[in-house]
């Protein structure tokens, strides 16, 4: 988009739960399944059922109705600078507050030019979009809507970057910080009696894995594997008994992060699908060509080298005289 325009906040919009107790001022909009505008009555949490947060400011929570405008017309982004990431969360800078979001299951951000969800997201029904509306920033000539299947993300709002809760380091931007966290986690795996006995690559996407924290999801986790070469069924006290395959892991891990930022085939995935600059709205056609960017999830057949098919054939073969599945 050539002119975003200002980036001060104009509002705060979101889709009610099945379970959600909306505000009276909000009520009828969220009981026809409409988007609506968030005020500080607003008591709606989000997060995983052990570590739920608030979707609005909590902080803003005993303002008056009209303080609340005066509120949200203060978050303003100053440009690219105001937004971070690390492997599980984005970070945006409003300078009056700090927000975070971490995307748990199936959610994913979106930007509307404003006519566009002024006439096609405002009046429909979230049952006829089929997606919620997490959470959505108005801007004066777009929005930035973090949609969701099922509402399981985690919001997250700060009045400083130093209250923030201490960051995991990113496997490219600080690949010495990663280093070190792994190496900690491997000292402290090796003294638990319940380490080793699951498959790793399970154990890599798993909520609470080191790894999942690091940034490491479903389709992530496959893609390291074949990368890295190693079978998909080795135990985690497999892998972390032998220092080339941990390596190889690692290695694949960041060089599977620094593509995703550097890999001129993935814009060239991407950028059809963008309309008028920022919306994103790609075709069935341009969806099945994301299959091809990947290695391996989801596929039948997978290119490899040379060598790596040779390695798999010899595998399944002494696999098949002790009557174990084949890869």
């Amino acid at each position: 988009m050539a002119d975003a325009g200002d980036l001060q906040v104009h509002a705060l919009w979101a889709d009610a739960g099945s379970k959600d107790k909306i505000a009276s001022e909000s009520c009828e909009r969220a009981n026809e399944g409409l988007v609506f505008t968030l005020g500080a009555s607003c008591k709606i949490m989000r997060g995983t059922e052990s570590h739920q947060t608030s979707l609005f400011p909590p902080m803003w929570n005993t303002m008056q109705a009209e303080e609340v405008g005066k509120a949200i017309s203060t978050l303003r982004l100053e440009g690219p600078e105001s937004v971070s990431c690390s492997g599980r969360m984005l970070t945006f800078d409003f300078g009056a507050l700090i927000f975070t979001l971490a995307p748990l299951t199936h959610t994913s951000i979106q930007f509307y030019p404003k006519e566009v969800w002024q006439q096609s997201v405002i009046p429909v029904n979230k049952k006829l979009r089929k997606y919620h509306v997490g959470l959505a920033f108005e801007f004066e000539k777009f929005v930035m809507a973090f949609l969701s299947y099922d509402l399981l993300f985690q919001p997250g709002w700060y009045c400083s970057m130093e209250d923030l809760p201490q960051r995991l380091p990113d496997v490219y931007d600080d690949f010495p910080g990663f280093l070190e966290t792994i190496a900690a986690h491997l000292k402290l795996s090796f003294n638990k009696p319940n380490t080793g006995k699951g498959r790793f690559i399970t154990a890599m996407h798993s909520n609470q894995s080191i790894w999942s924290k690091l940034g490491v999801g479903v389709y992530t986790a496959n893609e390291i594997m074949i990368a890295a070469g190693l079978p998909q069924d080795l135990t985690e006290l497999e892998v972390l008994r032998v220092p080339s395959w941990m390596a190889r892991v690692i290695a694949a891990f960041y060089t599977f992060a620094a593509n995703t930022k550097h890999d001129d085939a993935l814009w060239s995935l991407l950028r059809p699908s963008l309309h008028g600059g920022i919306m994103m709205a790609p075709t069935q056609a341009q969806r099945a060509r994301y299959a091809r960017w990947l290695l391996a999830y989801g596929k039948s057949e997978l290119k490899c080298t040379a060598r790596h098919a040779a390695l798999i054939d010899e595998y399944n073969v002494c696999t098949s005289r002790c009557n174990i599945d084949p890869v």
